[in-house]
């Protein structure tokens, strides 16, 4: 439908927006199908009365095992169509079945009261274009990728514009993309920015935003998740890119409905940090990163290579009550079954993602995940958008900060905390203002120049003694060279340690 709806749209413009709309439908659907396999259930916290809690779920589980098991007699009639009697029991069948399926509708209004995020879970609920309009104002645009299976479509959405605007590539265009998604971000990432933004037309969609646009949402898809889009090159000023053309932030979304969702979920408080420090003791620069950015914060709770046990009760109490979580750890994403993807939290304890669609995170303002790929997804698949970012966002806060790649361990402490340095500048987090904070971060360690970075390893140096005072003997002169090693590359790397995008662009922030 999308394929026909851009054709006529070529004669009749106001079908660009159906072919949006299909785009948009066909990503919520490929979600649902995945996560009602799940057997997903409201939030328990919501419901002040536990006996209607348990009540609600008991009608889940008992519809959930009467609709399919009624679809399956109805499908067994389908041979029976010639025989007066059995047309009987089919329209039985089909009237007992829709029954069913009202019960199911109701039951999901009736959740919707109190938990109006597991509706969206469970059935596809279509977004229109006049919904996804609402989302800009006049200095905010809307870019939007689709990969048909012979070309790249991008809409781009601006505010009072009645419709998108799209550009479709050639068949070739969408071969270099697929040939490009190999990359290794710290050899080839410059040359692979500058091929993309021949192979989506940037400079041709920026010279169509307004520049009065100052921020700018990316919603990818399938190969194009994969890029730092933020990152892409401007025209005729080669050492610039998208994040210097839109001083209020580059932010990414899913996809239109999950951006929808999280502007509903605005957090004010952002006093209490829960973090999770290297559960698997070959992170050398967590402890200096953790200790940092909790100088930002004046309640703290940290997670450091507990055992099981332990990491299980701290975990589950902690990311129901923290307005910011911080997981220094690794992520594992499993491609053939998306949702058995899981952070490492200890040795024996993975928070996989369908465990964190299950999470109620009222309280959070933001998640990083500054692990290696924590944005990693298929994009090989239709559930190519389903990874940590959406799932966070499904579970109740509003901004996701997750990286692309494993970043440089160094340039991510020296980001990170930066980060959220900026943030603090902030008396209010409000729309976009992770966003701004990531992208000042990014543009700062972009242009750090050697005398500056050596003035903050000088700073640095009593923090990084402390740490290794603190490691265990048997580990403190590897971590000691490794220090080392690292500080030497950086000095190497004149007049400006962090230019190539590898150490600075690694990071996206998704969501409000």
């Amino acid at each position: 439908m999308v394929e026909v709806c851009l054709e006529l749209g070529k004669q009749q413009p106001e079908y660009y927006n159906r072919a949006l709309e299909f785009v948009e439908r066909s990503k919520a659907r490929h979600l649902v199908e995945l996560l009602v396999r799940k057997n997903l259930y409201p939030k328990r916290n919501f419901y002040t009365n536990q006996n209607d809690y348990q009540k609600t779920c008991y009608l889940l589980d008992q519809l959930r095992r009467q609709i399919p098991a009624k679809q399956r007699q109805l499908e067994a009639c389908g041979d029976w169509k010639y025989q007066l009697e059995n047309r009987s029991t089919k329209l039985r069948i089909q009237q007992e079945l829709n029954y069913l399926q009202q019960q199911w509708d109701n039951l999901l209004q009736e959740i919707n009261k109190v938990d109006p995020r597991f509706k969206s879970i469970q059935q596809v609920e279509p977004i229109s274009f006049s919904d996804i309009l609402a989302l800009t104002d006049d200095r905010t645009a809307i870019a939007q990728w689709y990969i048909a299976e012979d070309k790249i479509v991008t809409f781009v959405t601006l505010a009072r514009s009645p419709h998108p605007r799209v550009w479709q590539s050639q068949s070739q265009n969408l071969k270099a993309l697929t040939d490009l998604a190999s990359y290794e971000p710290i050899d080839q990432l410059g040359q692979v920015l500058r091929q993309l933004c021949q192979i989506l037309q940037i400079d041709e969609i920026l010279d169509q935003i307004p520049s009065g646009c100052d921020r700018l949402i990316l919603i990818p898809h399938r190969w194009l998740h994969l890029f730092p889009l933020h990152a892409l090159r401007l025209k005729g000023q080669p050492n610039k890119c998208l994040l210097d053309r839109f001083p209020r932030g580059v932010r990414y979304a899913p996809s239109c409905q999950l951006w929808q969702l999280s502007q509903n979920q605005q957090r004010y408080n952002f006093s209490h940090l829960f973090a999770i420090q290297d559960p698997t003791s070959d992170l050398v620069y967590s402890n200096l990163e953790v200790a940092t950015i909790c100088s930002f914060f004046p309640s703290a709770e940290v997670l450091v290579k507990q055992d099981a046990d332990e990491a299980a009760t701290k975990v589950d109490g902690n990311l129901l009550e923290a307005h910011c979580i911080h997981f220094c750890c690794h992520g594992e994403f499993n491609f053939n079954l998306p949702l058995d993807s899981a952070l490492i939290l200890a040795q024996d304890i993975r928070l996989s993602l369908a465990e964190i669609f299950r999470l109620n995170l009222e309280r959070c303002r933001l998640v990083t995940l500054s692990a290696c790929e924590t944005g990693k997804v298929d994009p090989m698949r239709d559930n190519e958008y389903i990874g940590w970012p959406s799932s966070f966002l499904y579970a109740g806060t509003p901004s996701v900060v997750s990286s692309l790649w494993r970043v440089d361990d160094l340039a991510t402490t020296l980001l990170l905390g930066r980060f959220y340095e900026n943030i603090r500048k902030h008396h209010l987090l409000e729309a976009g203002d992770i966003a701004i904070a990531l992208k000042d971060a990014q543009t700062w360690l972009r242009d750090l120049t050697s005398s500056e970075c050596e003035t903050i390893l000088n700073q640095l140096k009593p923090k990084i003694d402390q740490i290794l005072t603190r490691t265990p003997k048997k580990e403190r002169k590897l971590v000691a060279v490794a220090i080392e090693d690292a500080i030497k590359k950086i000095r190497s790397r004149r007049p400006y340690p962090f230019a190539n995008p590898y150490y600075w662009a690694g990071f996206t922030a998704t969501g409000f």
